[in-house]
């Protein structure tokens, strides 16, 4: 057993992993004091077993804003240890640069204190899982922050992030692309693999596949769920080819700065047509970007991954790895050391009672790292931070919560830099 520690940073990060978890204990029969149904040995990489026979997640909840973190703990969710849920005093006001440098360094040493207990009762740490919002002051700011730490700490274990890149329309903060062009150069230099989604897309999958007029952030953050506990389903079961960090490392990331890669769910639909539902019905979480024209050329994919989940029989995956191959359904990019993996995992992926998707026995998640991200991060992320900057928009927020001018230049420029990197 090689263990993975989940740390939730900001409003966002913390709702995305409280129903992540909520999935997973689903999922491998934990009832929400701890106890399990049926103990098969499987998930302890993810959960701690204590002596009376209790199921605690290795995880940590962490929010500069108490109100989330208050809220969590009226969840009804007992398994969470209070001693892993810290709060601030108060939010960043949605400012990277008070999550980064004021508020945000008033609290790092907690954080690394109650990550060093969670390692210490781990015997073989693999990784971290984080989850956190780019356009958050909170997530952006402690989570680039918090990012370096574990750097520091423990350079060797691997490091994912479920990352959620600020929306066109359904925005909380002006300045949510500020932040994300601040926070991800510290993502190119301290994650291994960042999983990208978009609160617009998640919305409009909402709307349209499960008929929800006025999506909640609750509604977005079950499809985030859903993909995040099939991406881990073959290290929790301990089965597939993508059984542990390092394998989704080495099947979807070419290079280091070649690291987003964008998610998609089949089938998702609502309880009244589960069964008569076209199984093509899938969730994007990112704006589809795999046919999206990159210069000359049409994207091409540099790697792929199918993660099929319930009883599939495997003739059933090669049969239609075969067929998406001959079809050329899915354009590789030349001379790439990756391809299209797949990995199958038995076990259906876990239903709520309060989810709006119906229950399905039989599911396929495919993980993608496509040169099209290239226009998403042009169009979706830079082009509305240069007209803020152009016109010098809430600069001056950030330049007074402590953050260096120059620092905006040189992560956009970085930025550009990555989009020209996918420009294979």
């Amino acid at each position: 057993m090689r263990e993975i520690i989940t740390i939730g940073i900001g409003g966002a990060g913390c709702s995305m992993a409280h129903q992540f978890w909520r999935r997973v204990m689903r999922e491998h029969t934990i009832d929400n004091s701890g106890r399990r149904t049926h103990d098969d040995g499987r998930g302890q990489a993810f959960f701690e077993k204590s002596s009376s026979n209790r199921f605690t997640p290795r995880a940590l909840f962490v929010d500069l804003d108490p109100a989330s973190i208050k809220q969590l703990r009226g969840s009804g969710i007992k398994v969470y240890h209070s001693d892993f849920m810290l709060s601030g005093d108060a939010g960043t006001g949605g400012n990277f640069a008070r999550g980064r440098y004021a508020a945000g360094s008033k609290l790092i040493a907690k954080v690394e204190d109650r990550l060093q207990k969670l390692v210490d009762q781990t015997k073989n740490l693999q990784g971290f899982l984080i989850f956190m919002a780019l356009g958050g002051g909170t997530g952006s700011g402690l989570g680039a922050l918090v990012l370096e730490r574990l750097t520091a700490k423990y350079r060797k274990k691997s490091k994912v992030v479920f990352g959620l890149f600020p929306a066109q329309t359904l925005r909380s903060s002006l300045v949510e692309h500020h932040n994300a062009v601040l926070t991800v150069p510290t993502l190119l230099d301290h994650s291994d693999i960042t999983f990208v989604c978009d609160n617009d897309t998640l919305r409009r999958t909402c709307t349209a596949n499960l008929n929800i007029k006025y999506p909640t952030y609750d509604d977005i953050n079950e499809l985030i769920s859903r993909a995040a506990a099939d991406i881990t389903a073959g290290i929790r079961f301990e089965t597939g080819d993508l059984a542990d960090l390092a394998s989704l490392q080495t099947k979807l990331i070419p290079s280091p700065r070649l690291q987003f890669v964008t998610m998609s769910t089949a089938p998702i639909t609502t309880k009244a047509k589960v069964g008569t539902a076209d199984t093509n019905i899938q969730s994007m979480m990112v704006k589809a970007v795999q046919d999206e024209p990159v210069g000359d050329n049409t994207a091409k994919y540099l790697s792929a991954a199918l993660v099929c989940r319930g009883p599939i029989a495997v003739k059933e995956i090669n049969a239609a790895v075969s067929w998406i191959t001959s079809q050329n359904i899915l354009t590789f990019a030349p001379n790439m050391p990756t391809g299209l993996s797949q990995s199958l995992v038995e076990t259906p992926t876990g239903s709520l009672s309060d989810d709006n998707a119906g229950a399905v026995g039989r599911t396929v998640t495919l993980l993608s790292n496509t040169t099209g991200i290239a226009k998403y991060l042009r169009e979706h992320v830079t082009d509305r931070f240069d007209q803020m900057f152009a016109a010098e928009a809430f600069v001056h927020a950030c330049v007074g919560a402590g953050l260096e001018p120059a620092a905006f230049v040189q992560a956009r420029d970085n930025l550009s830099l990555l989009a020209n990197d996918y420009e294979i």
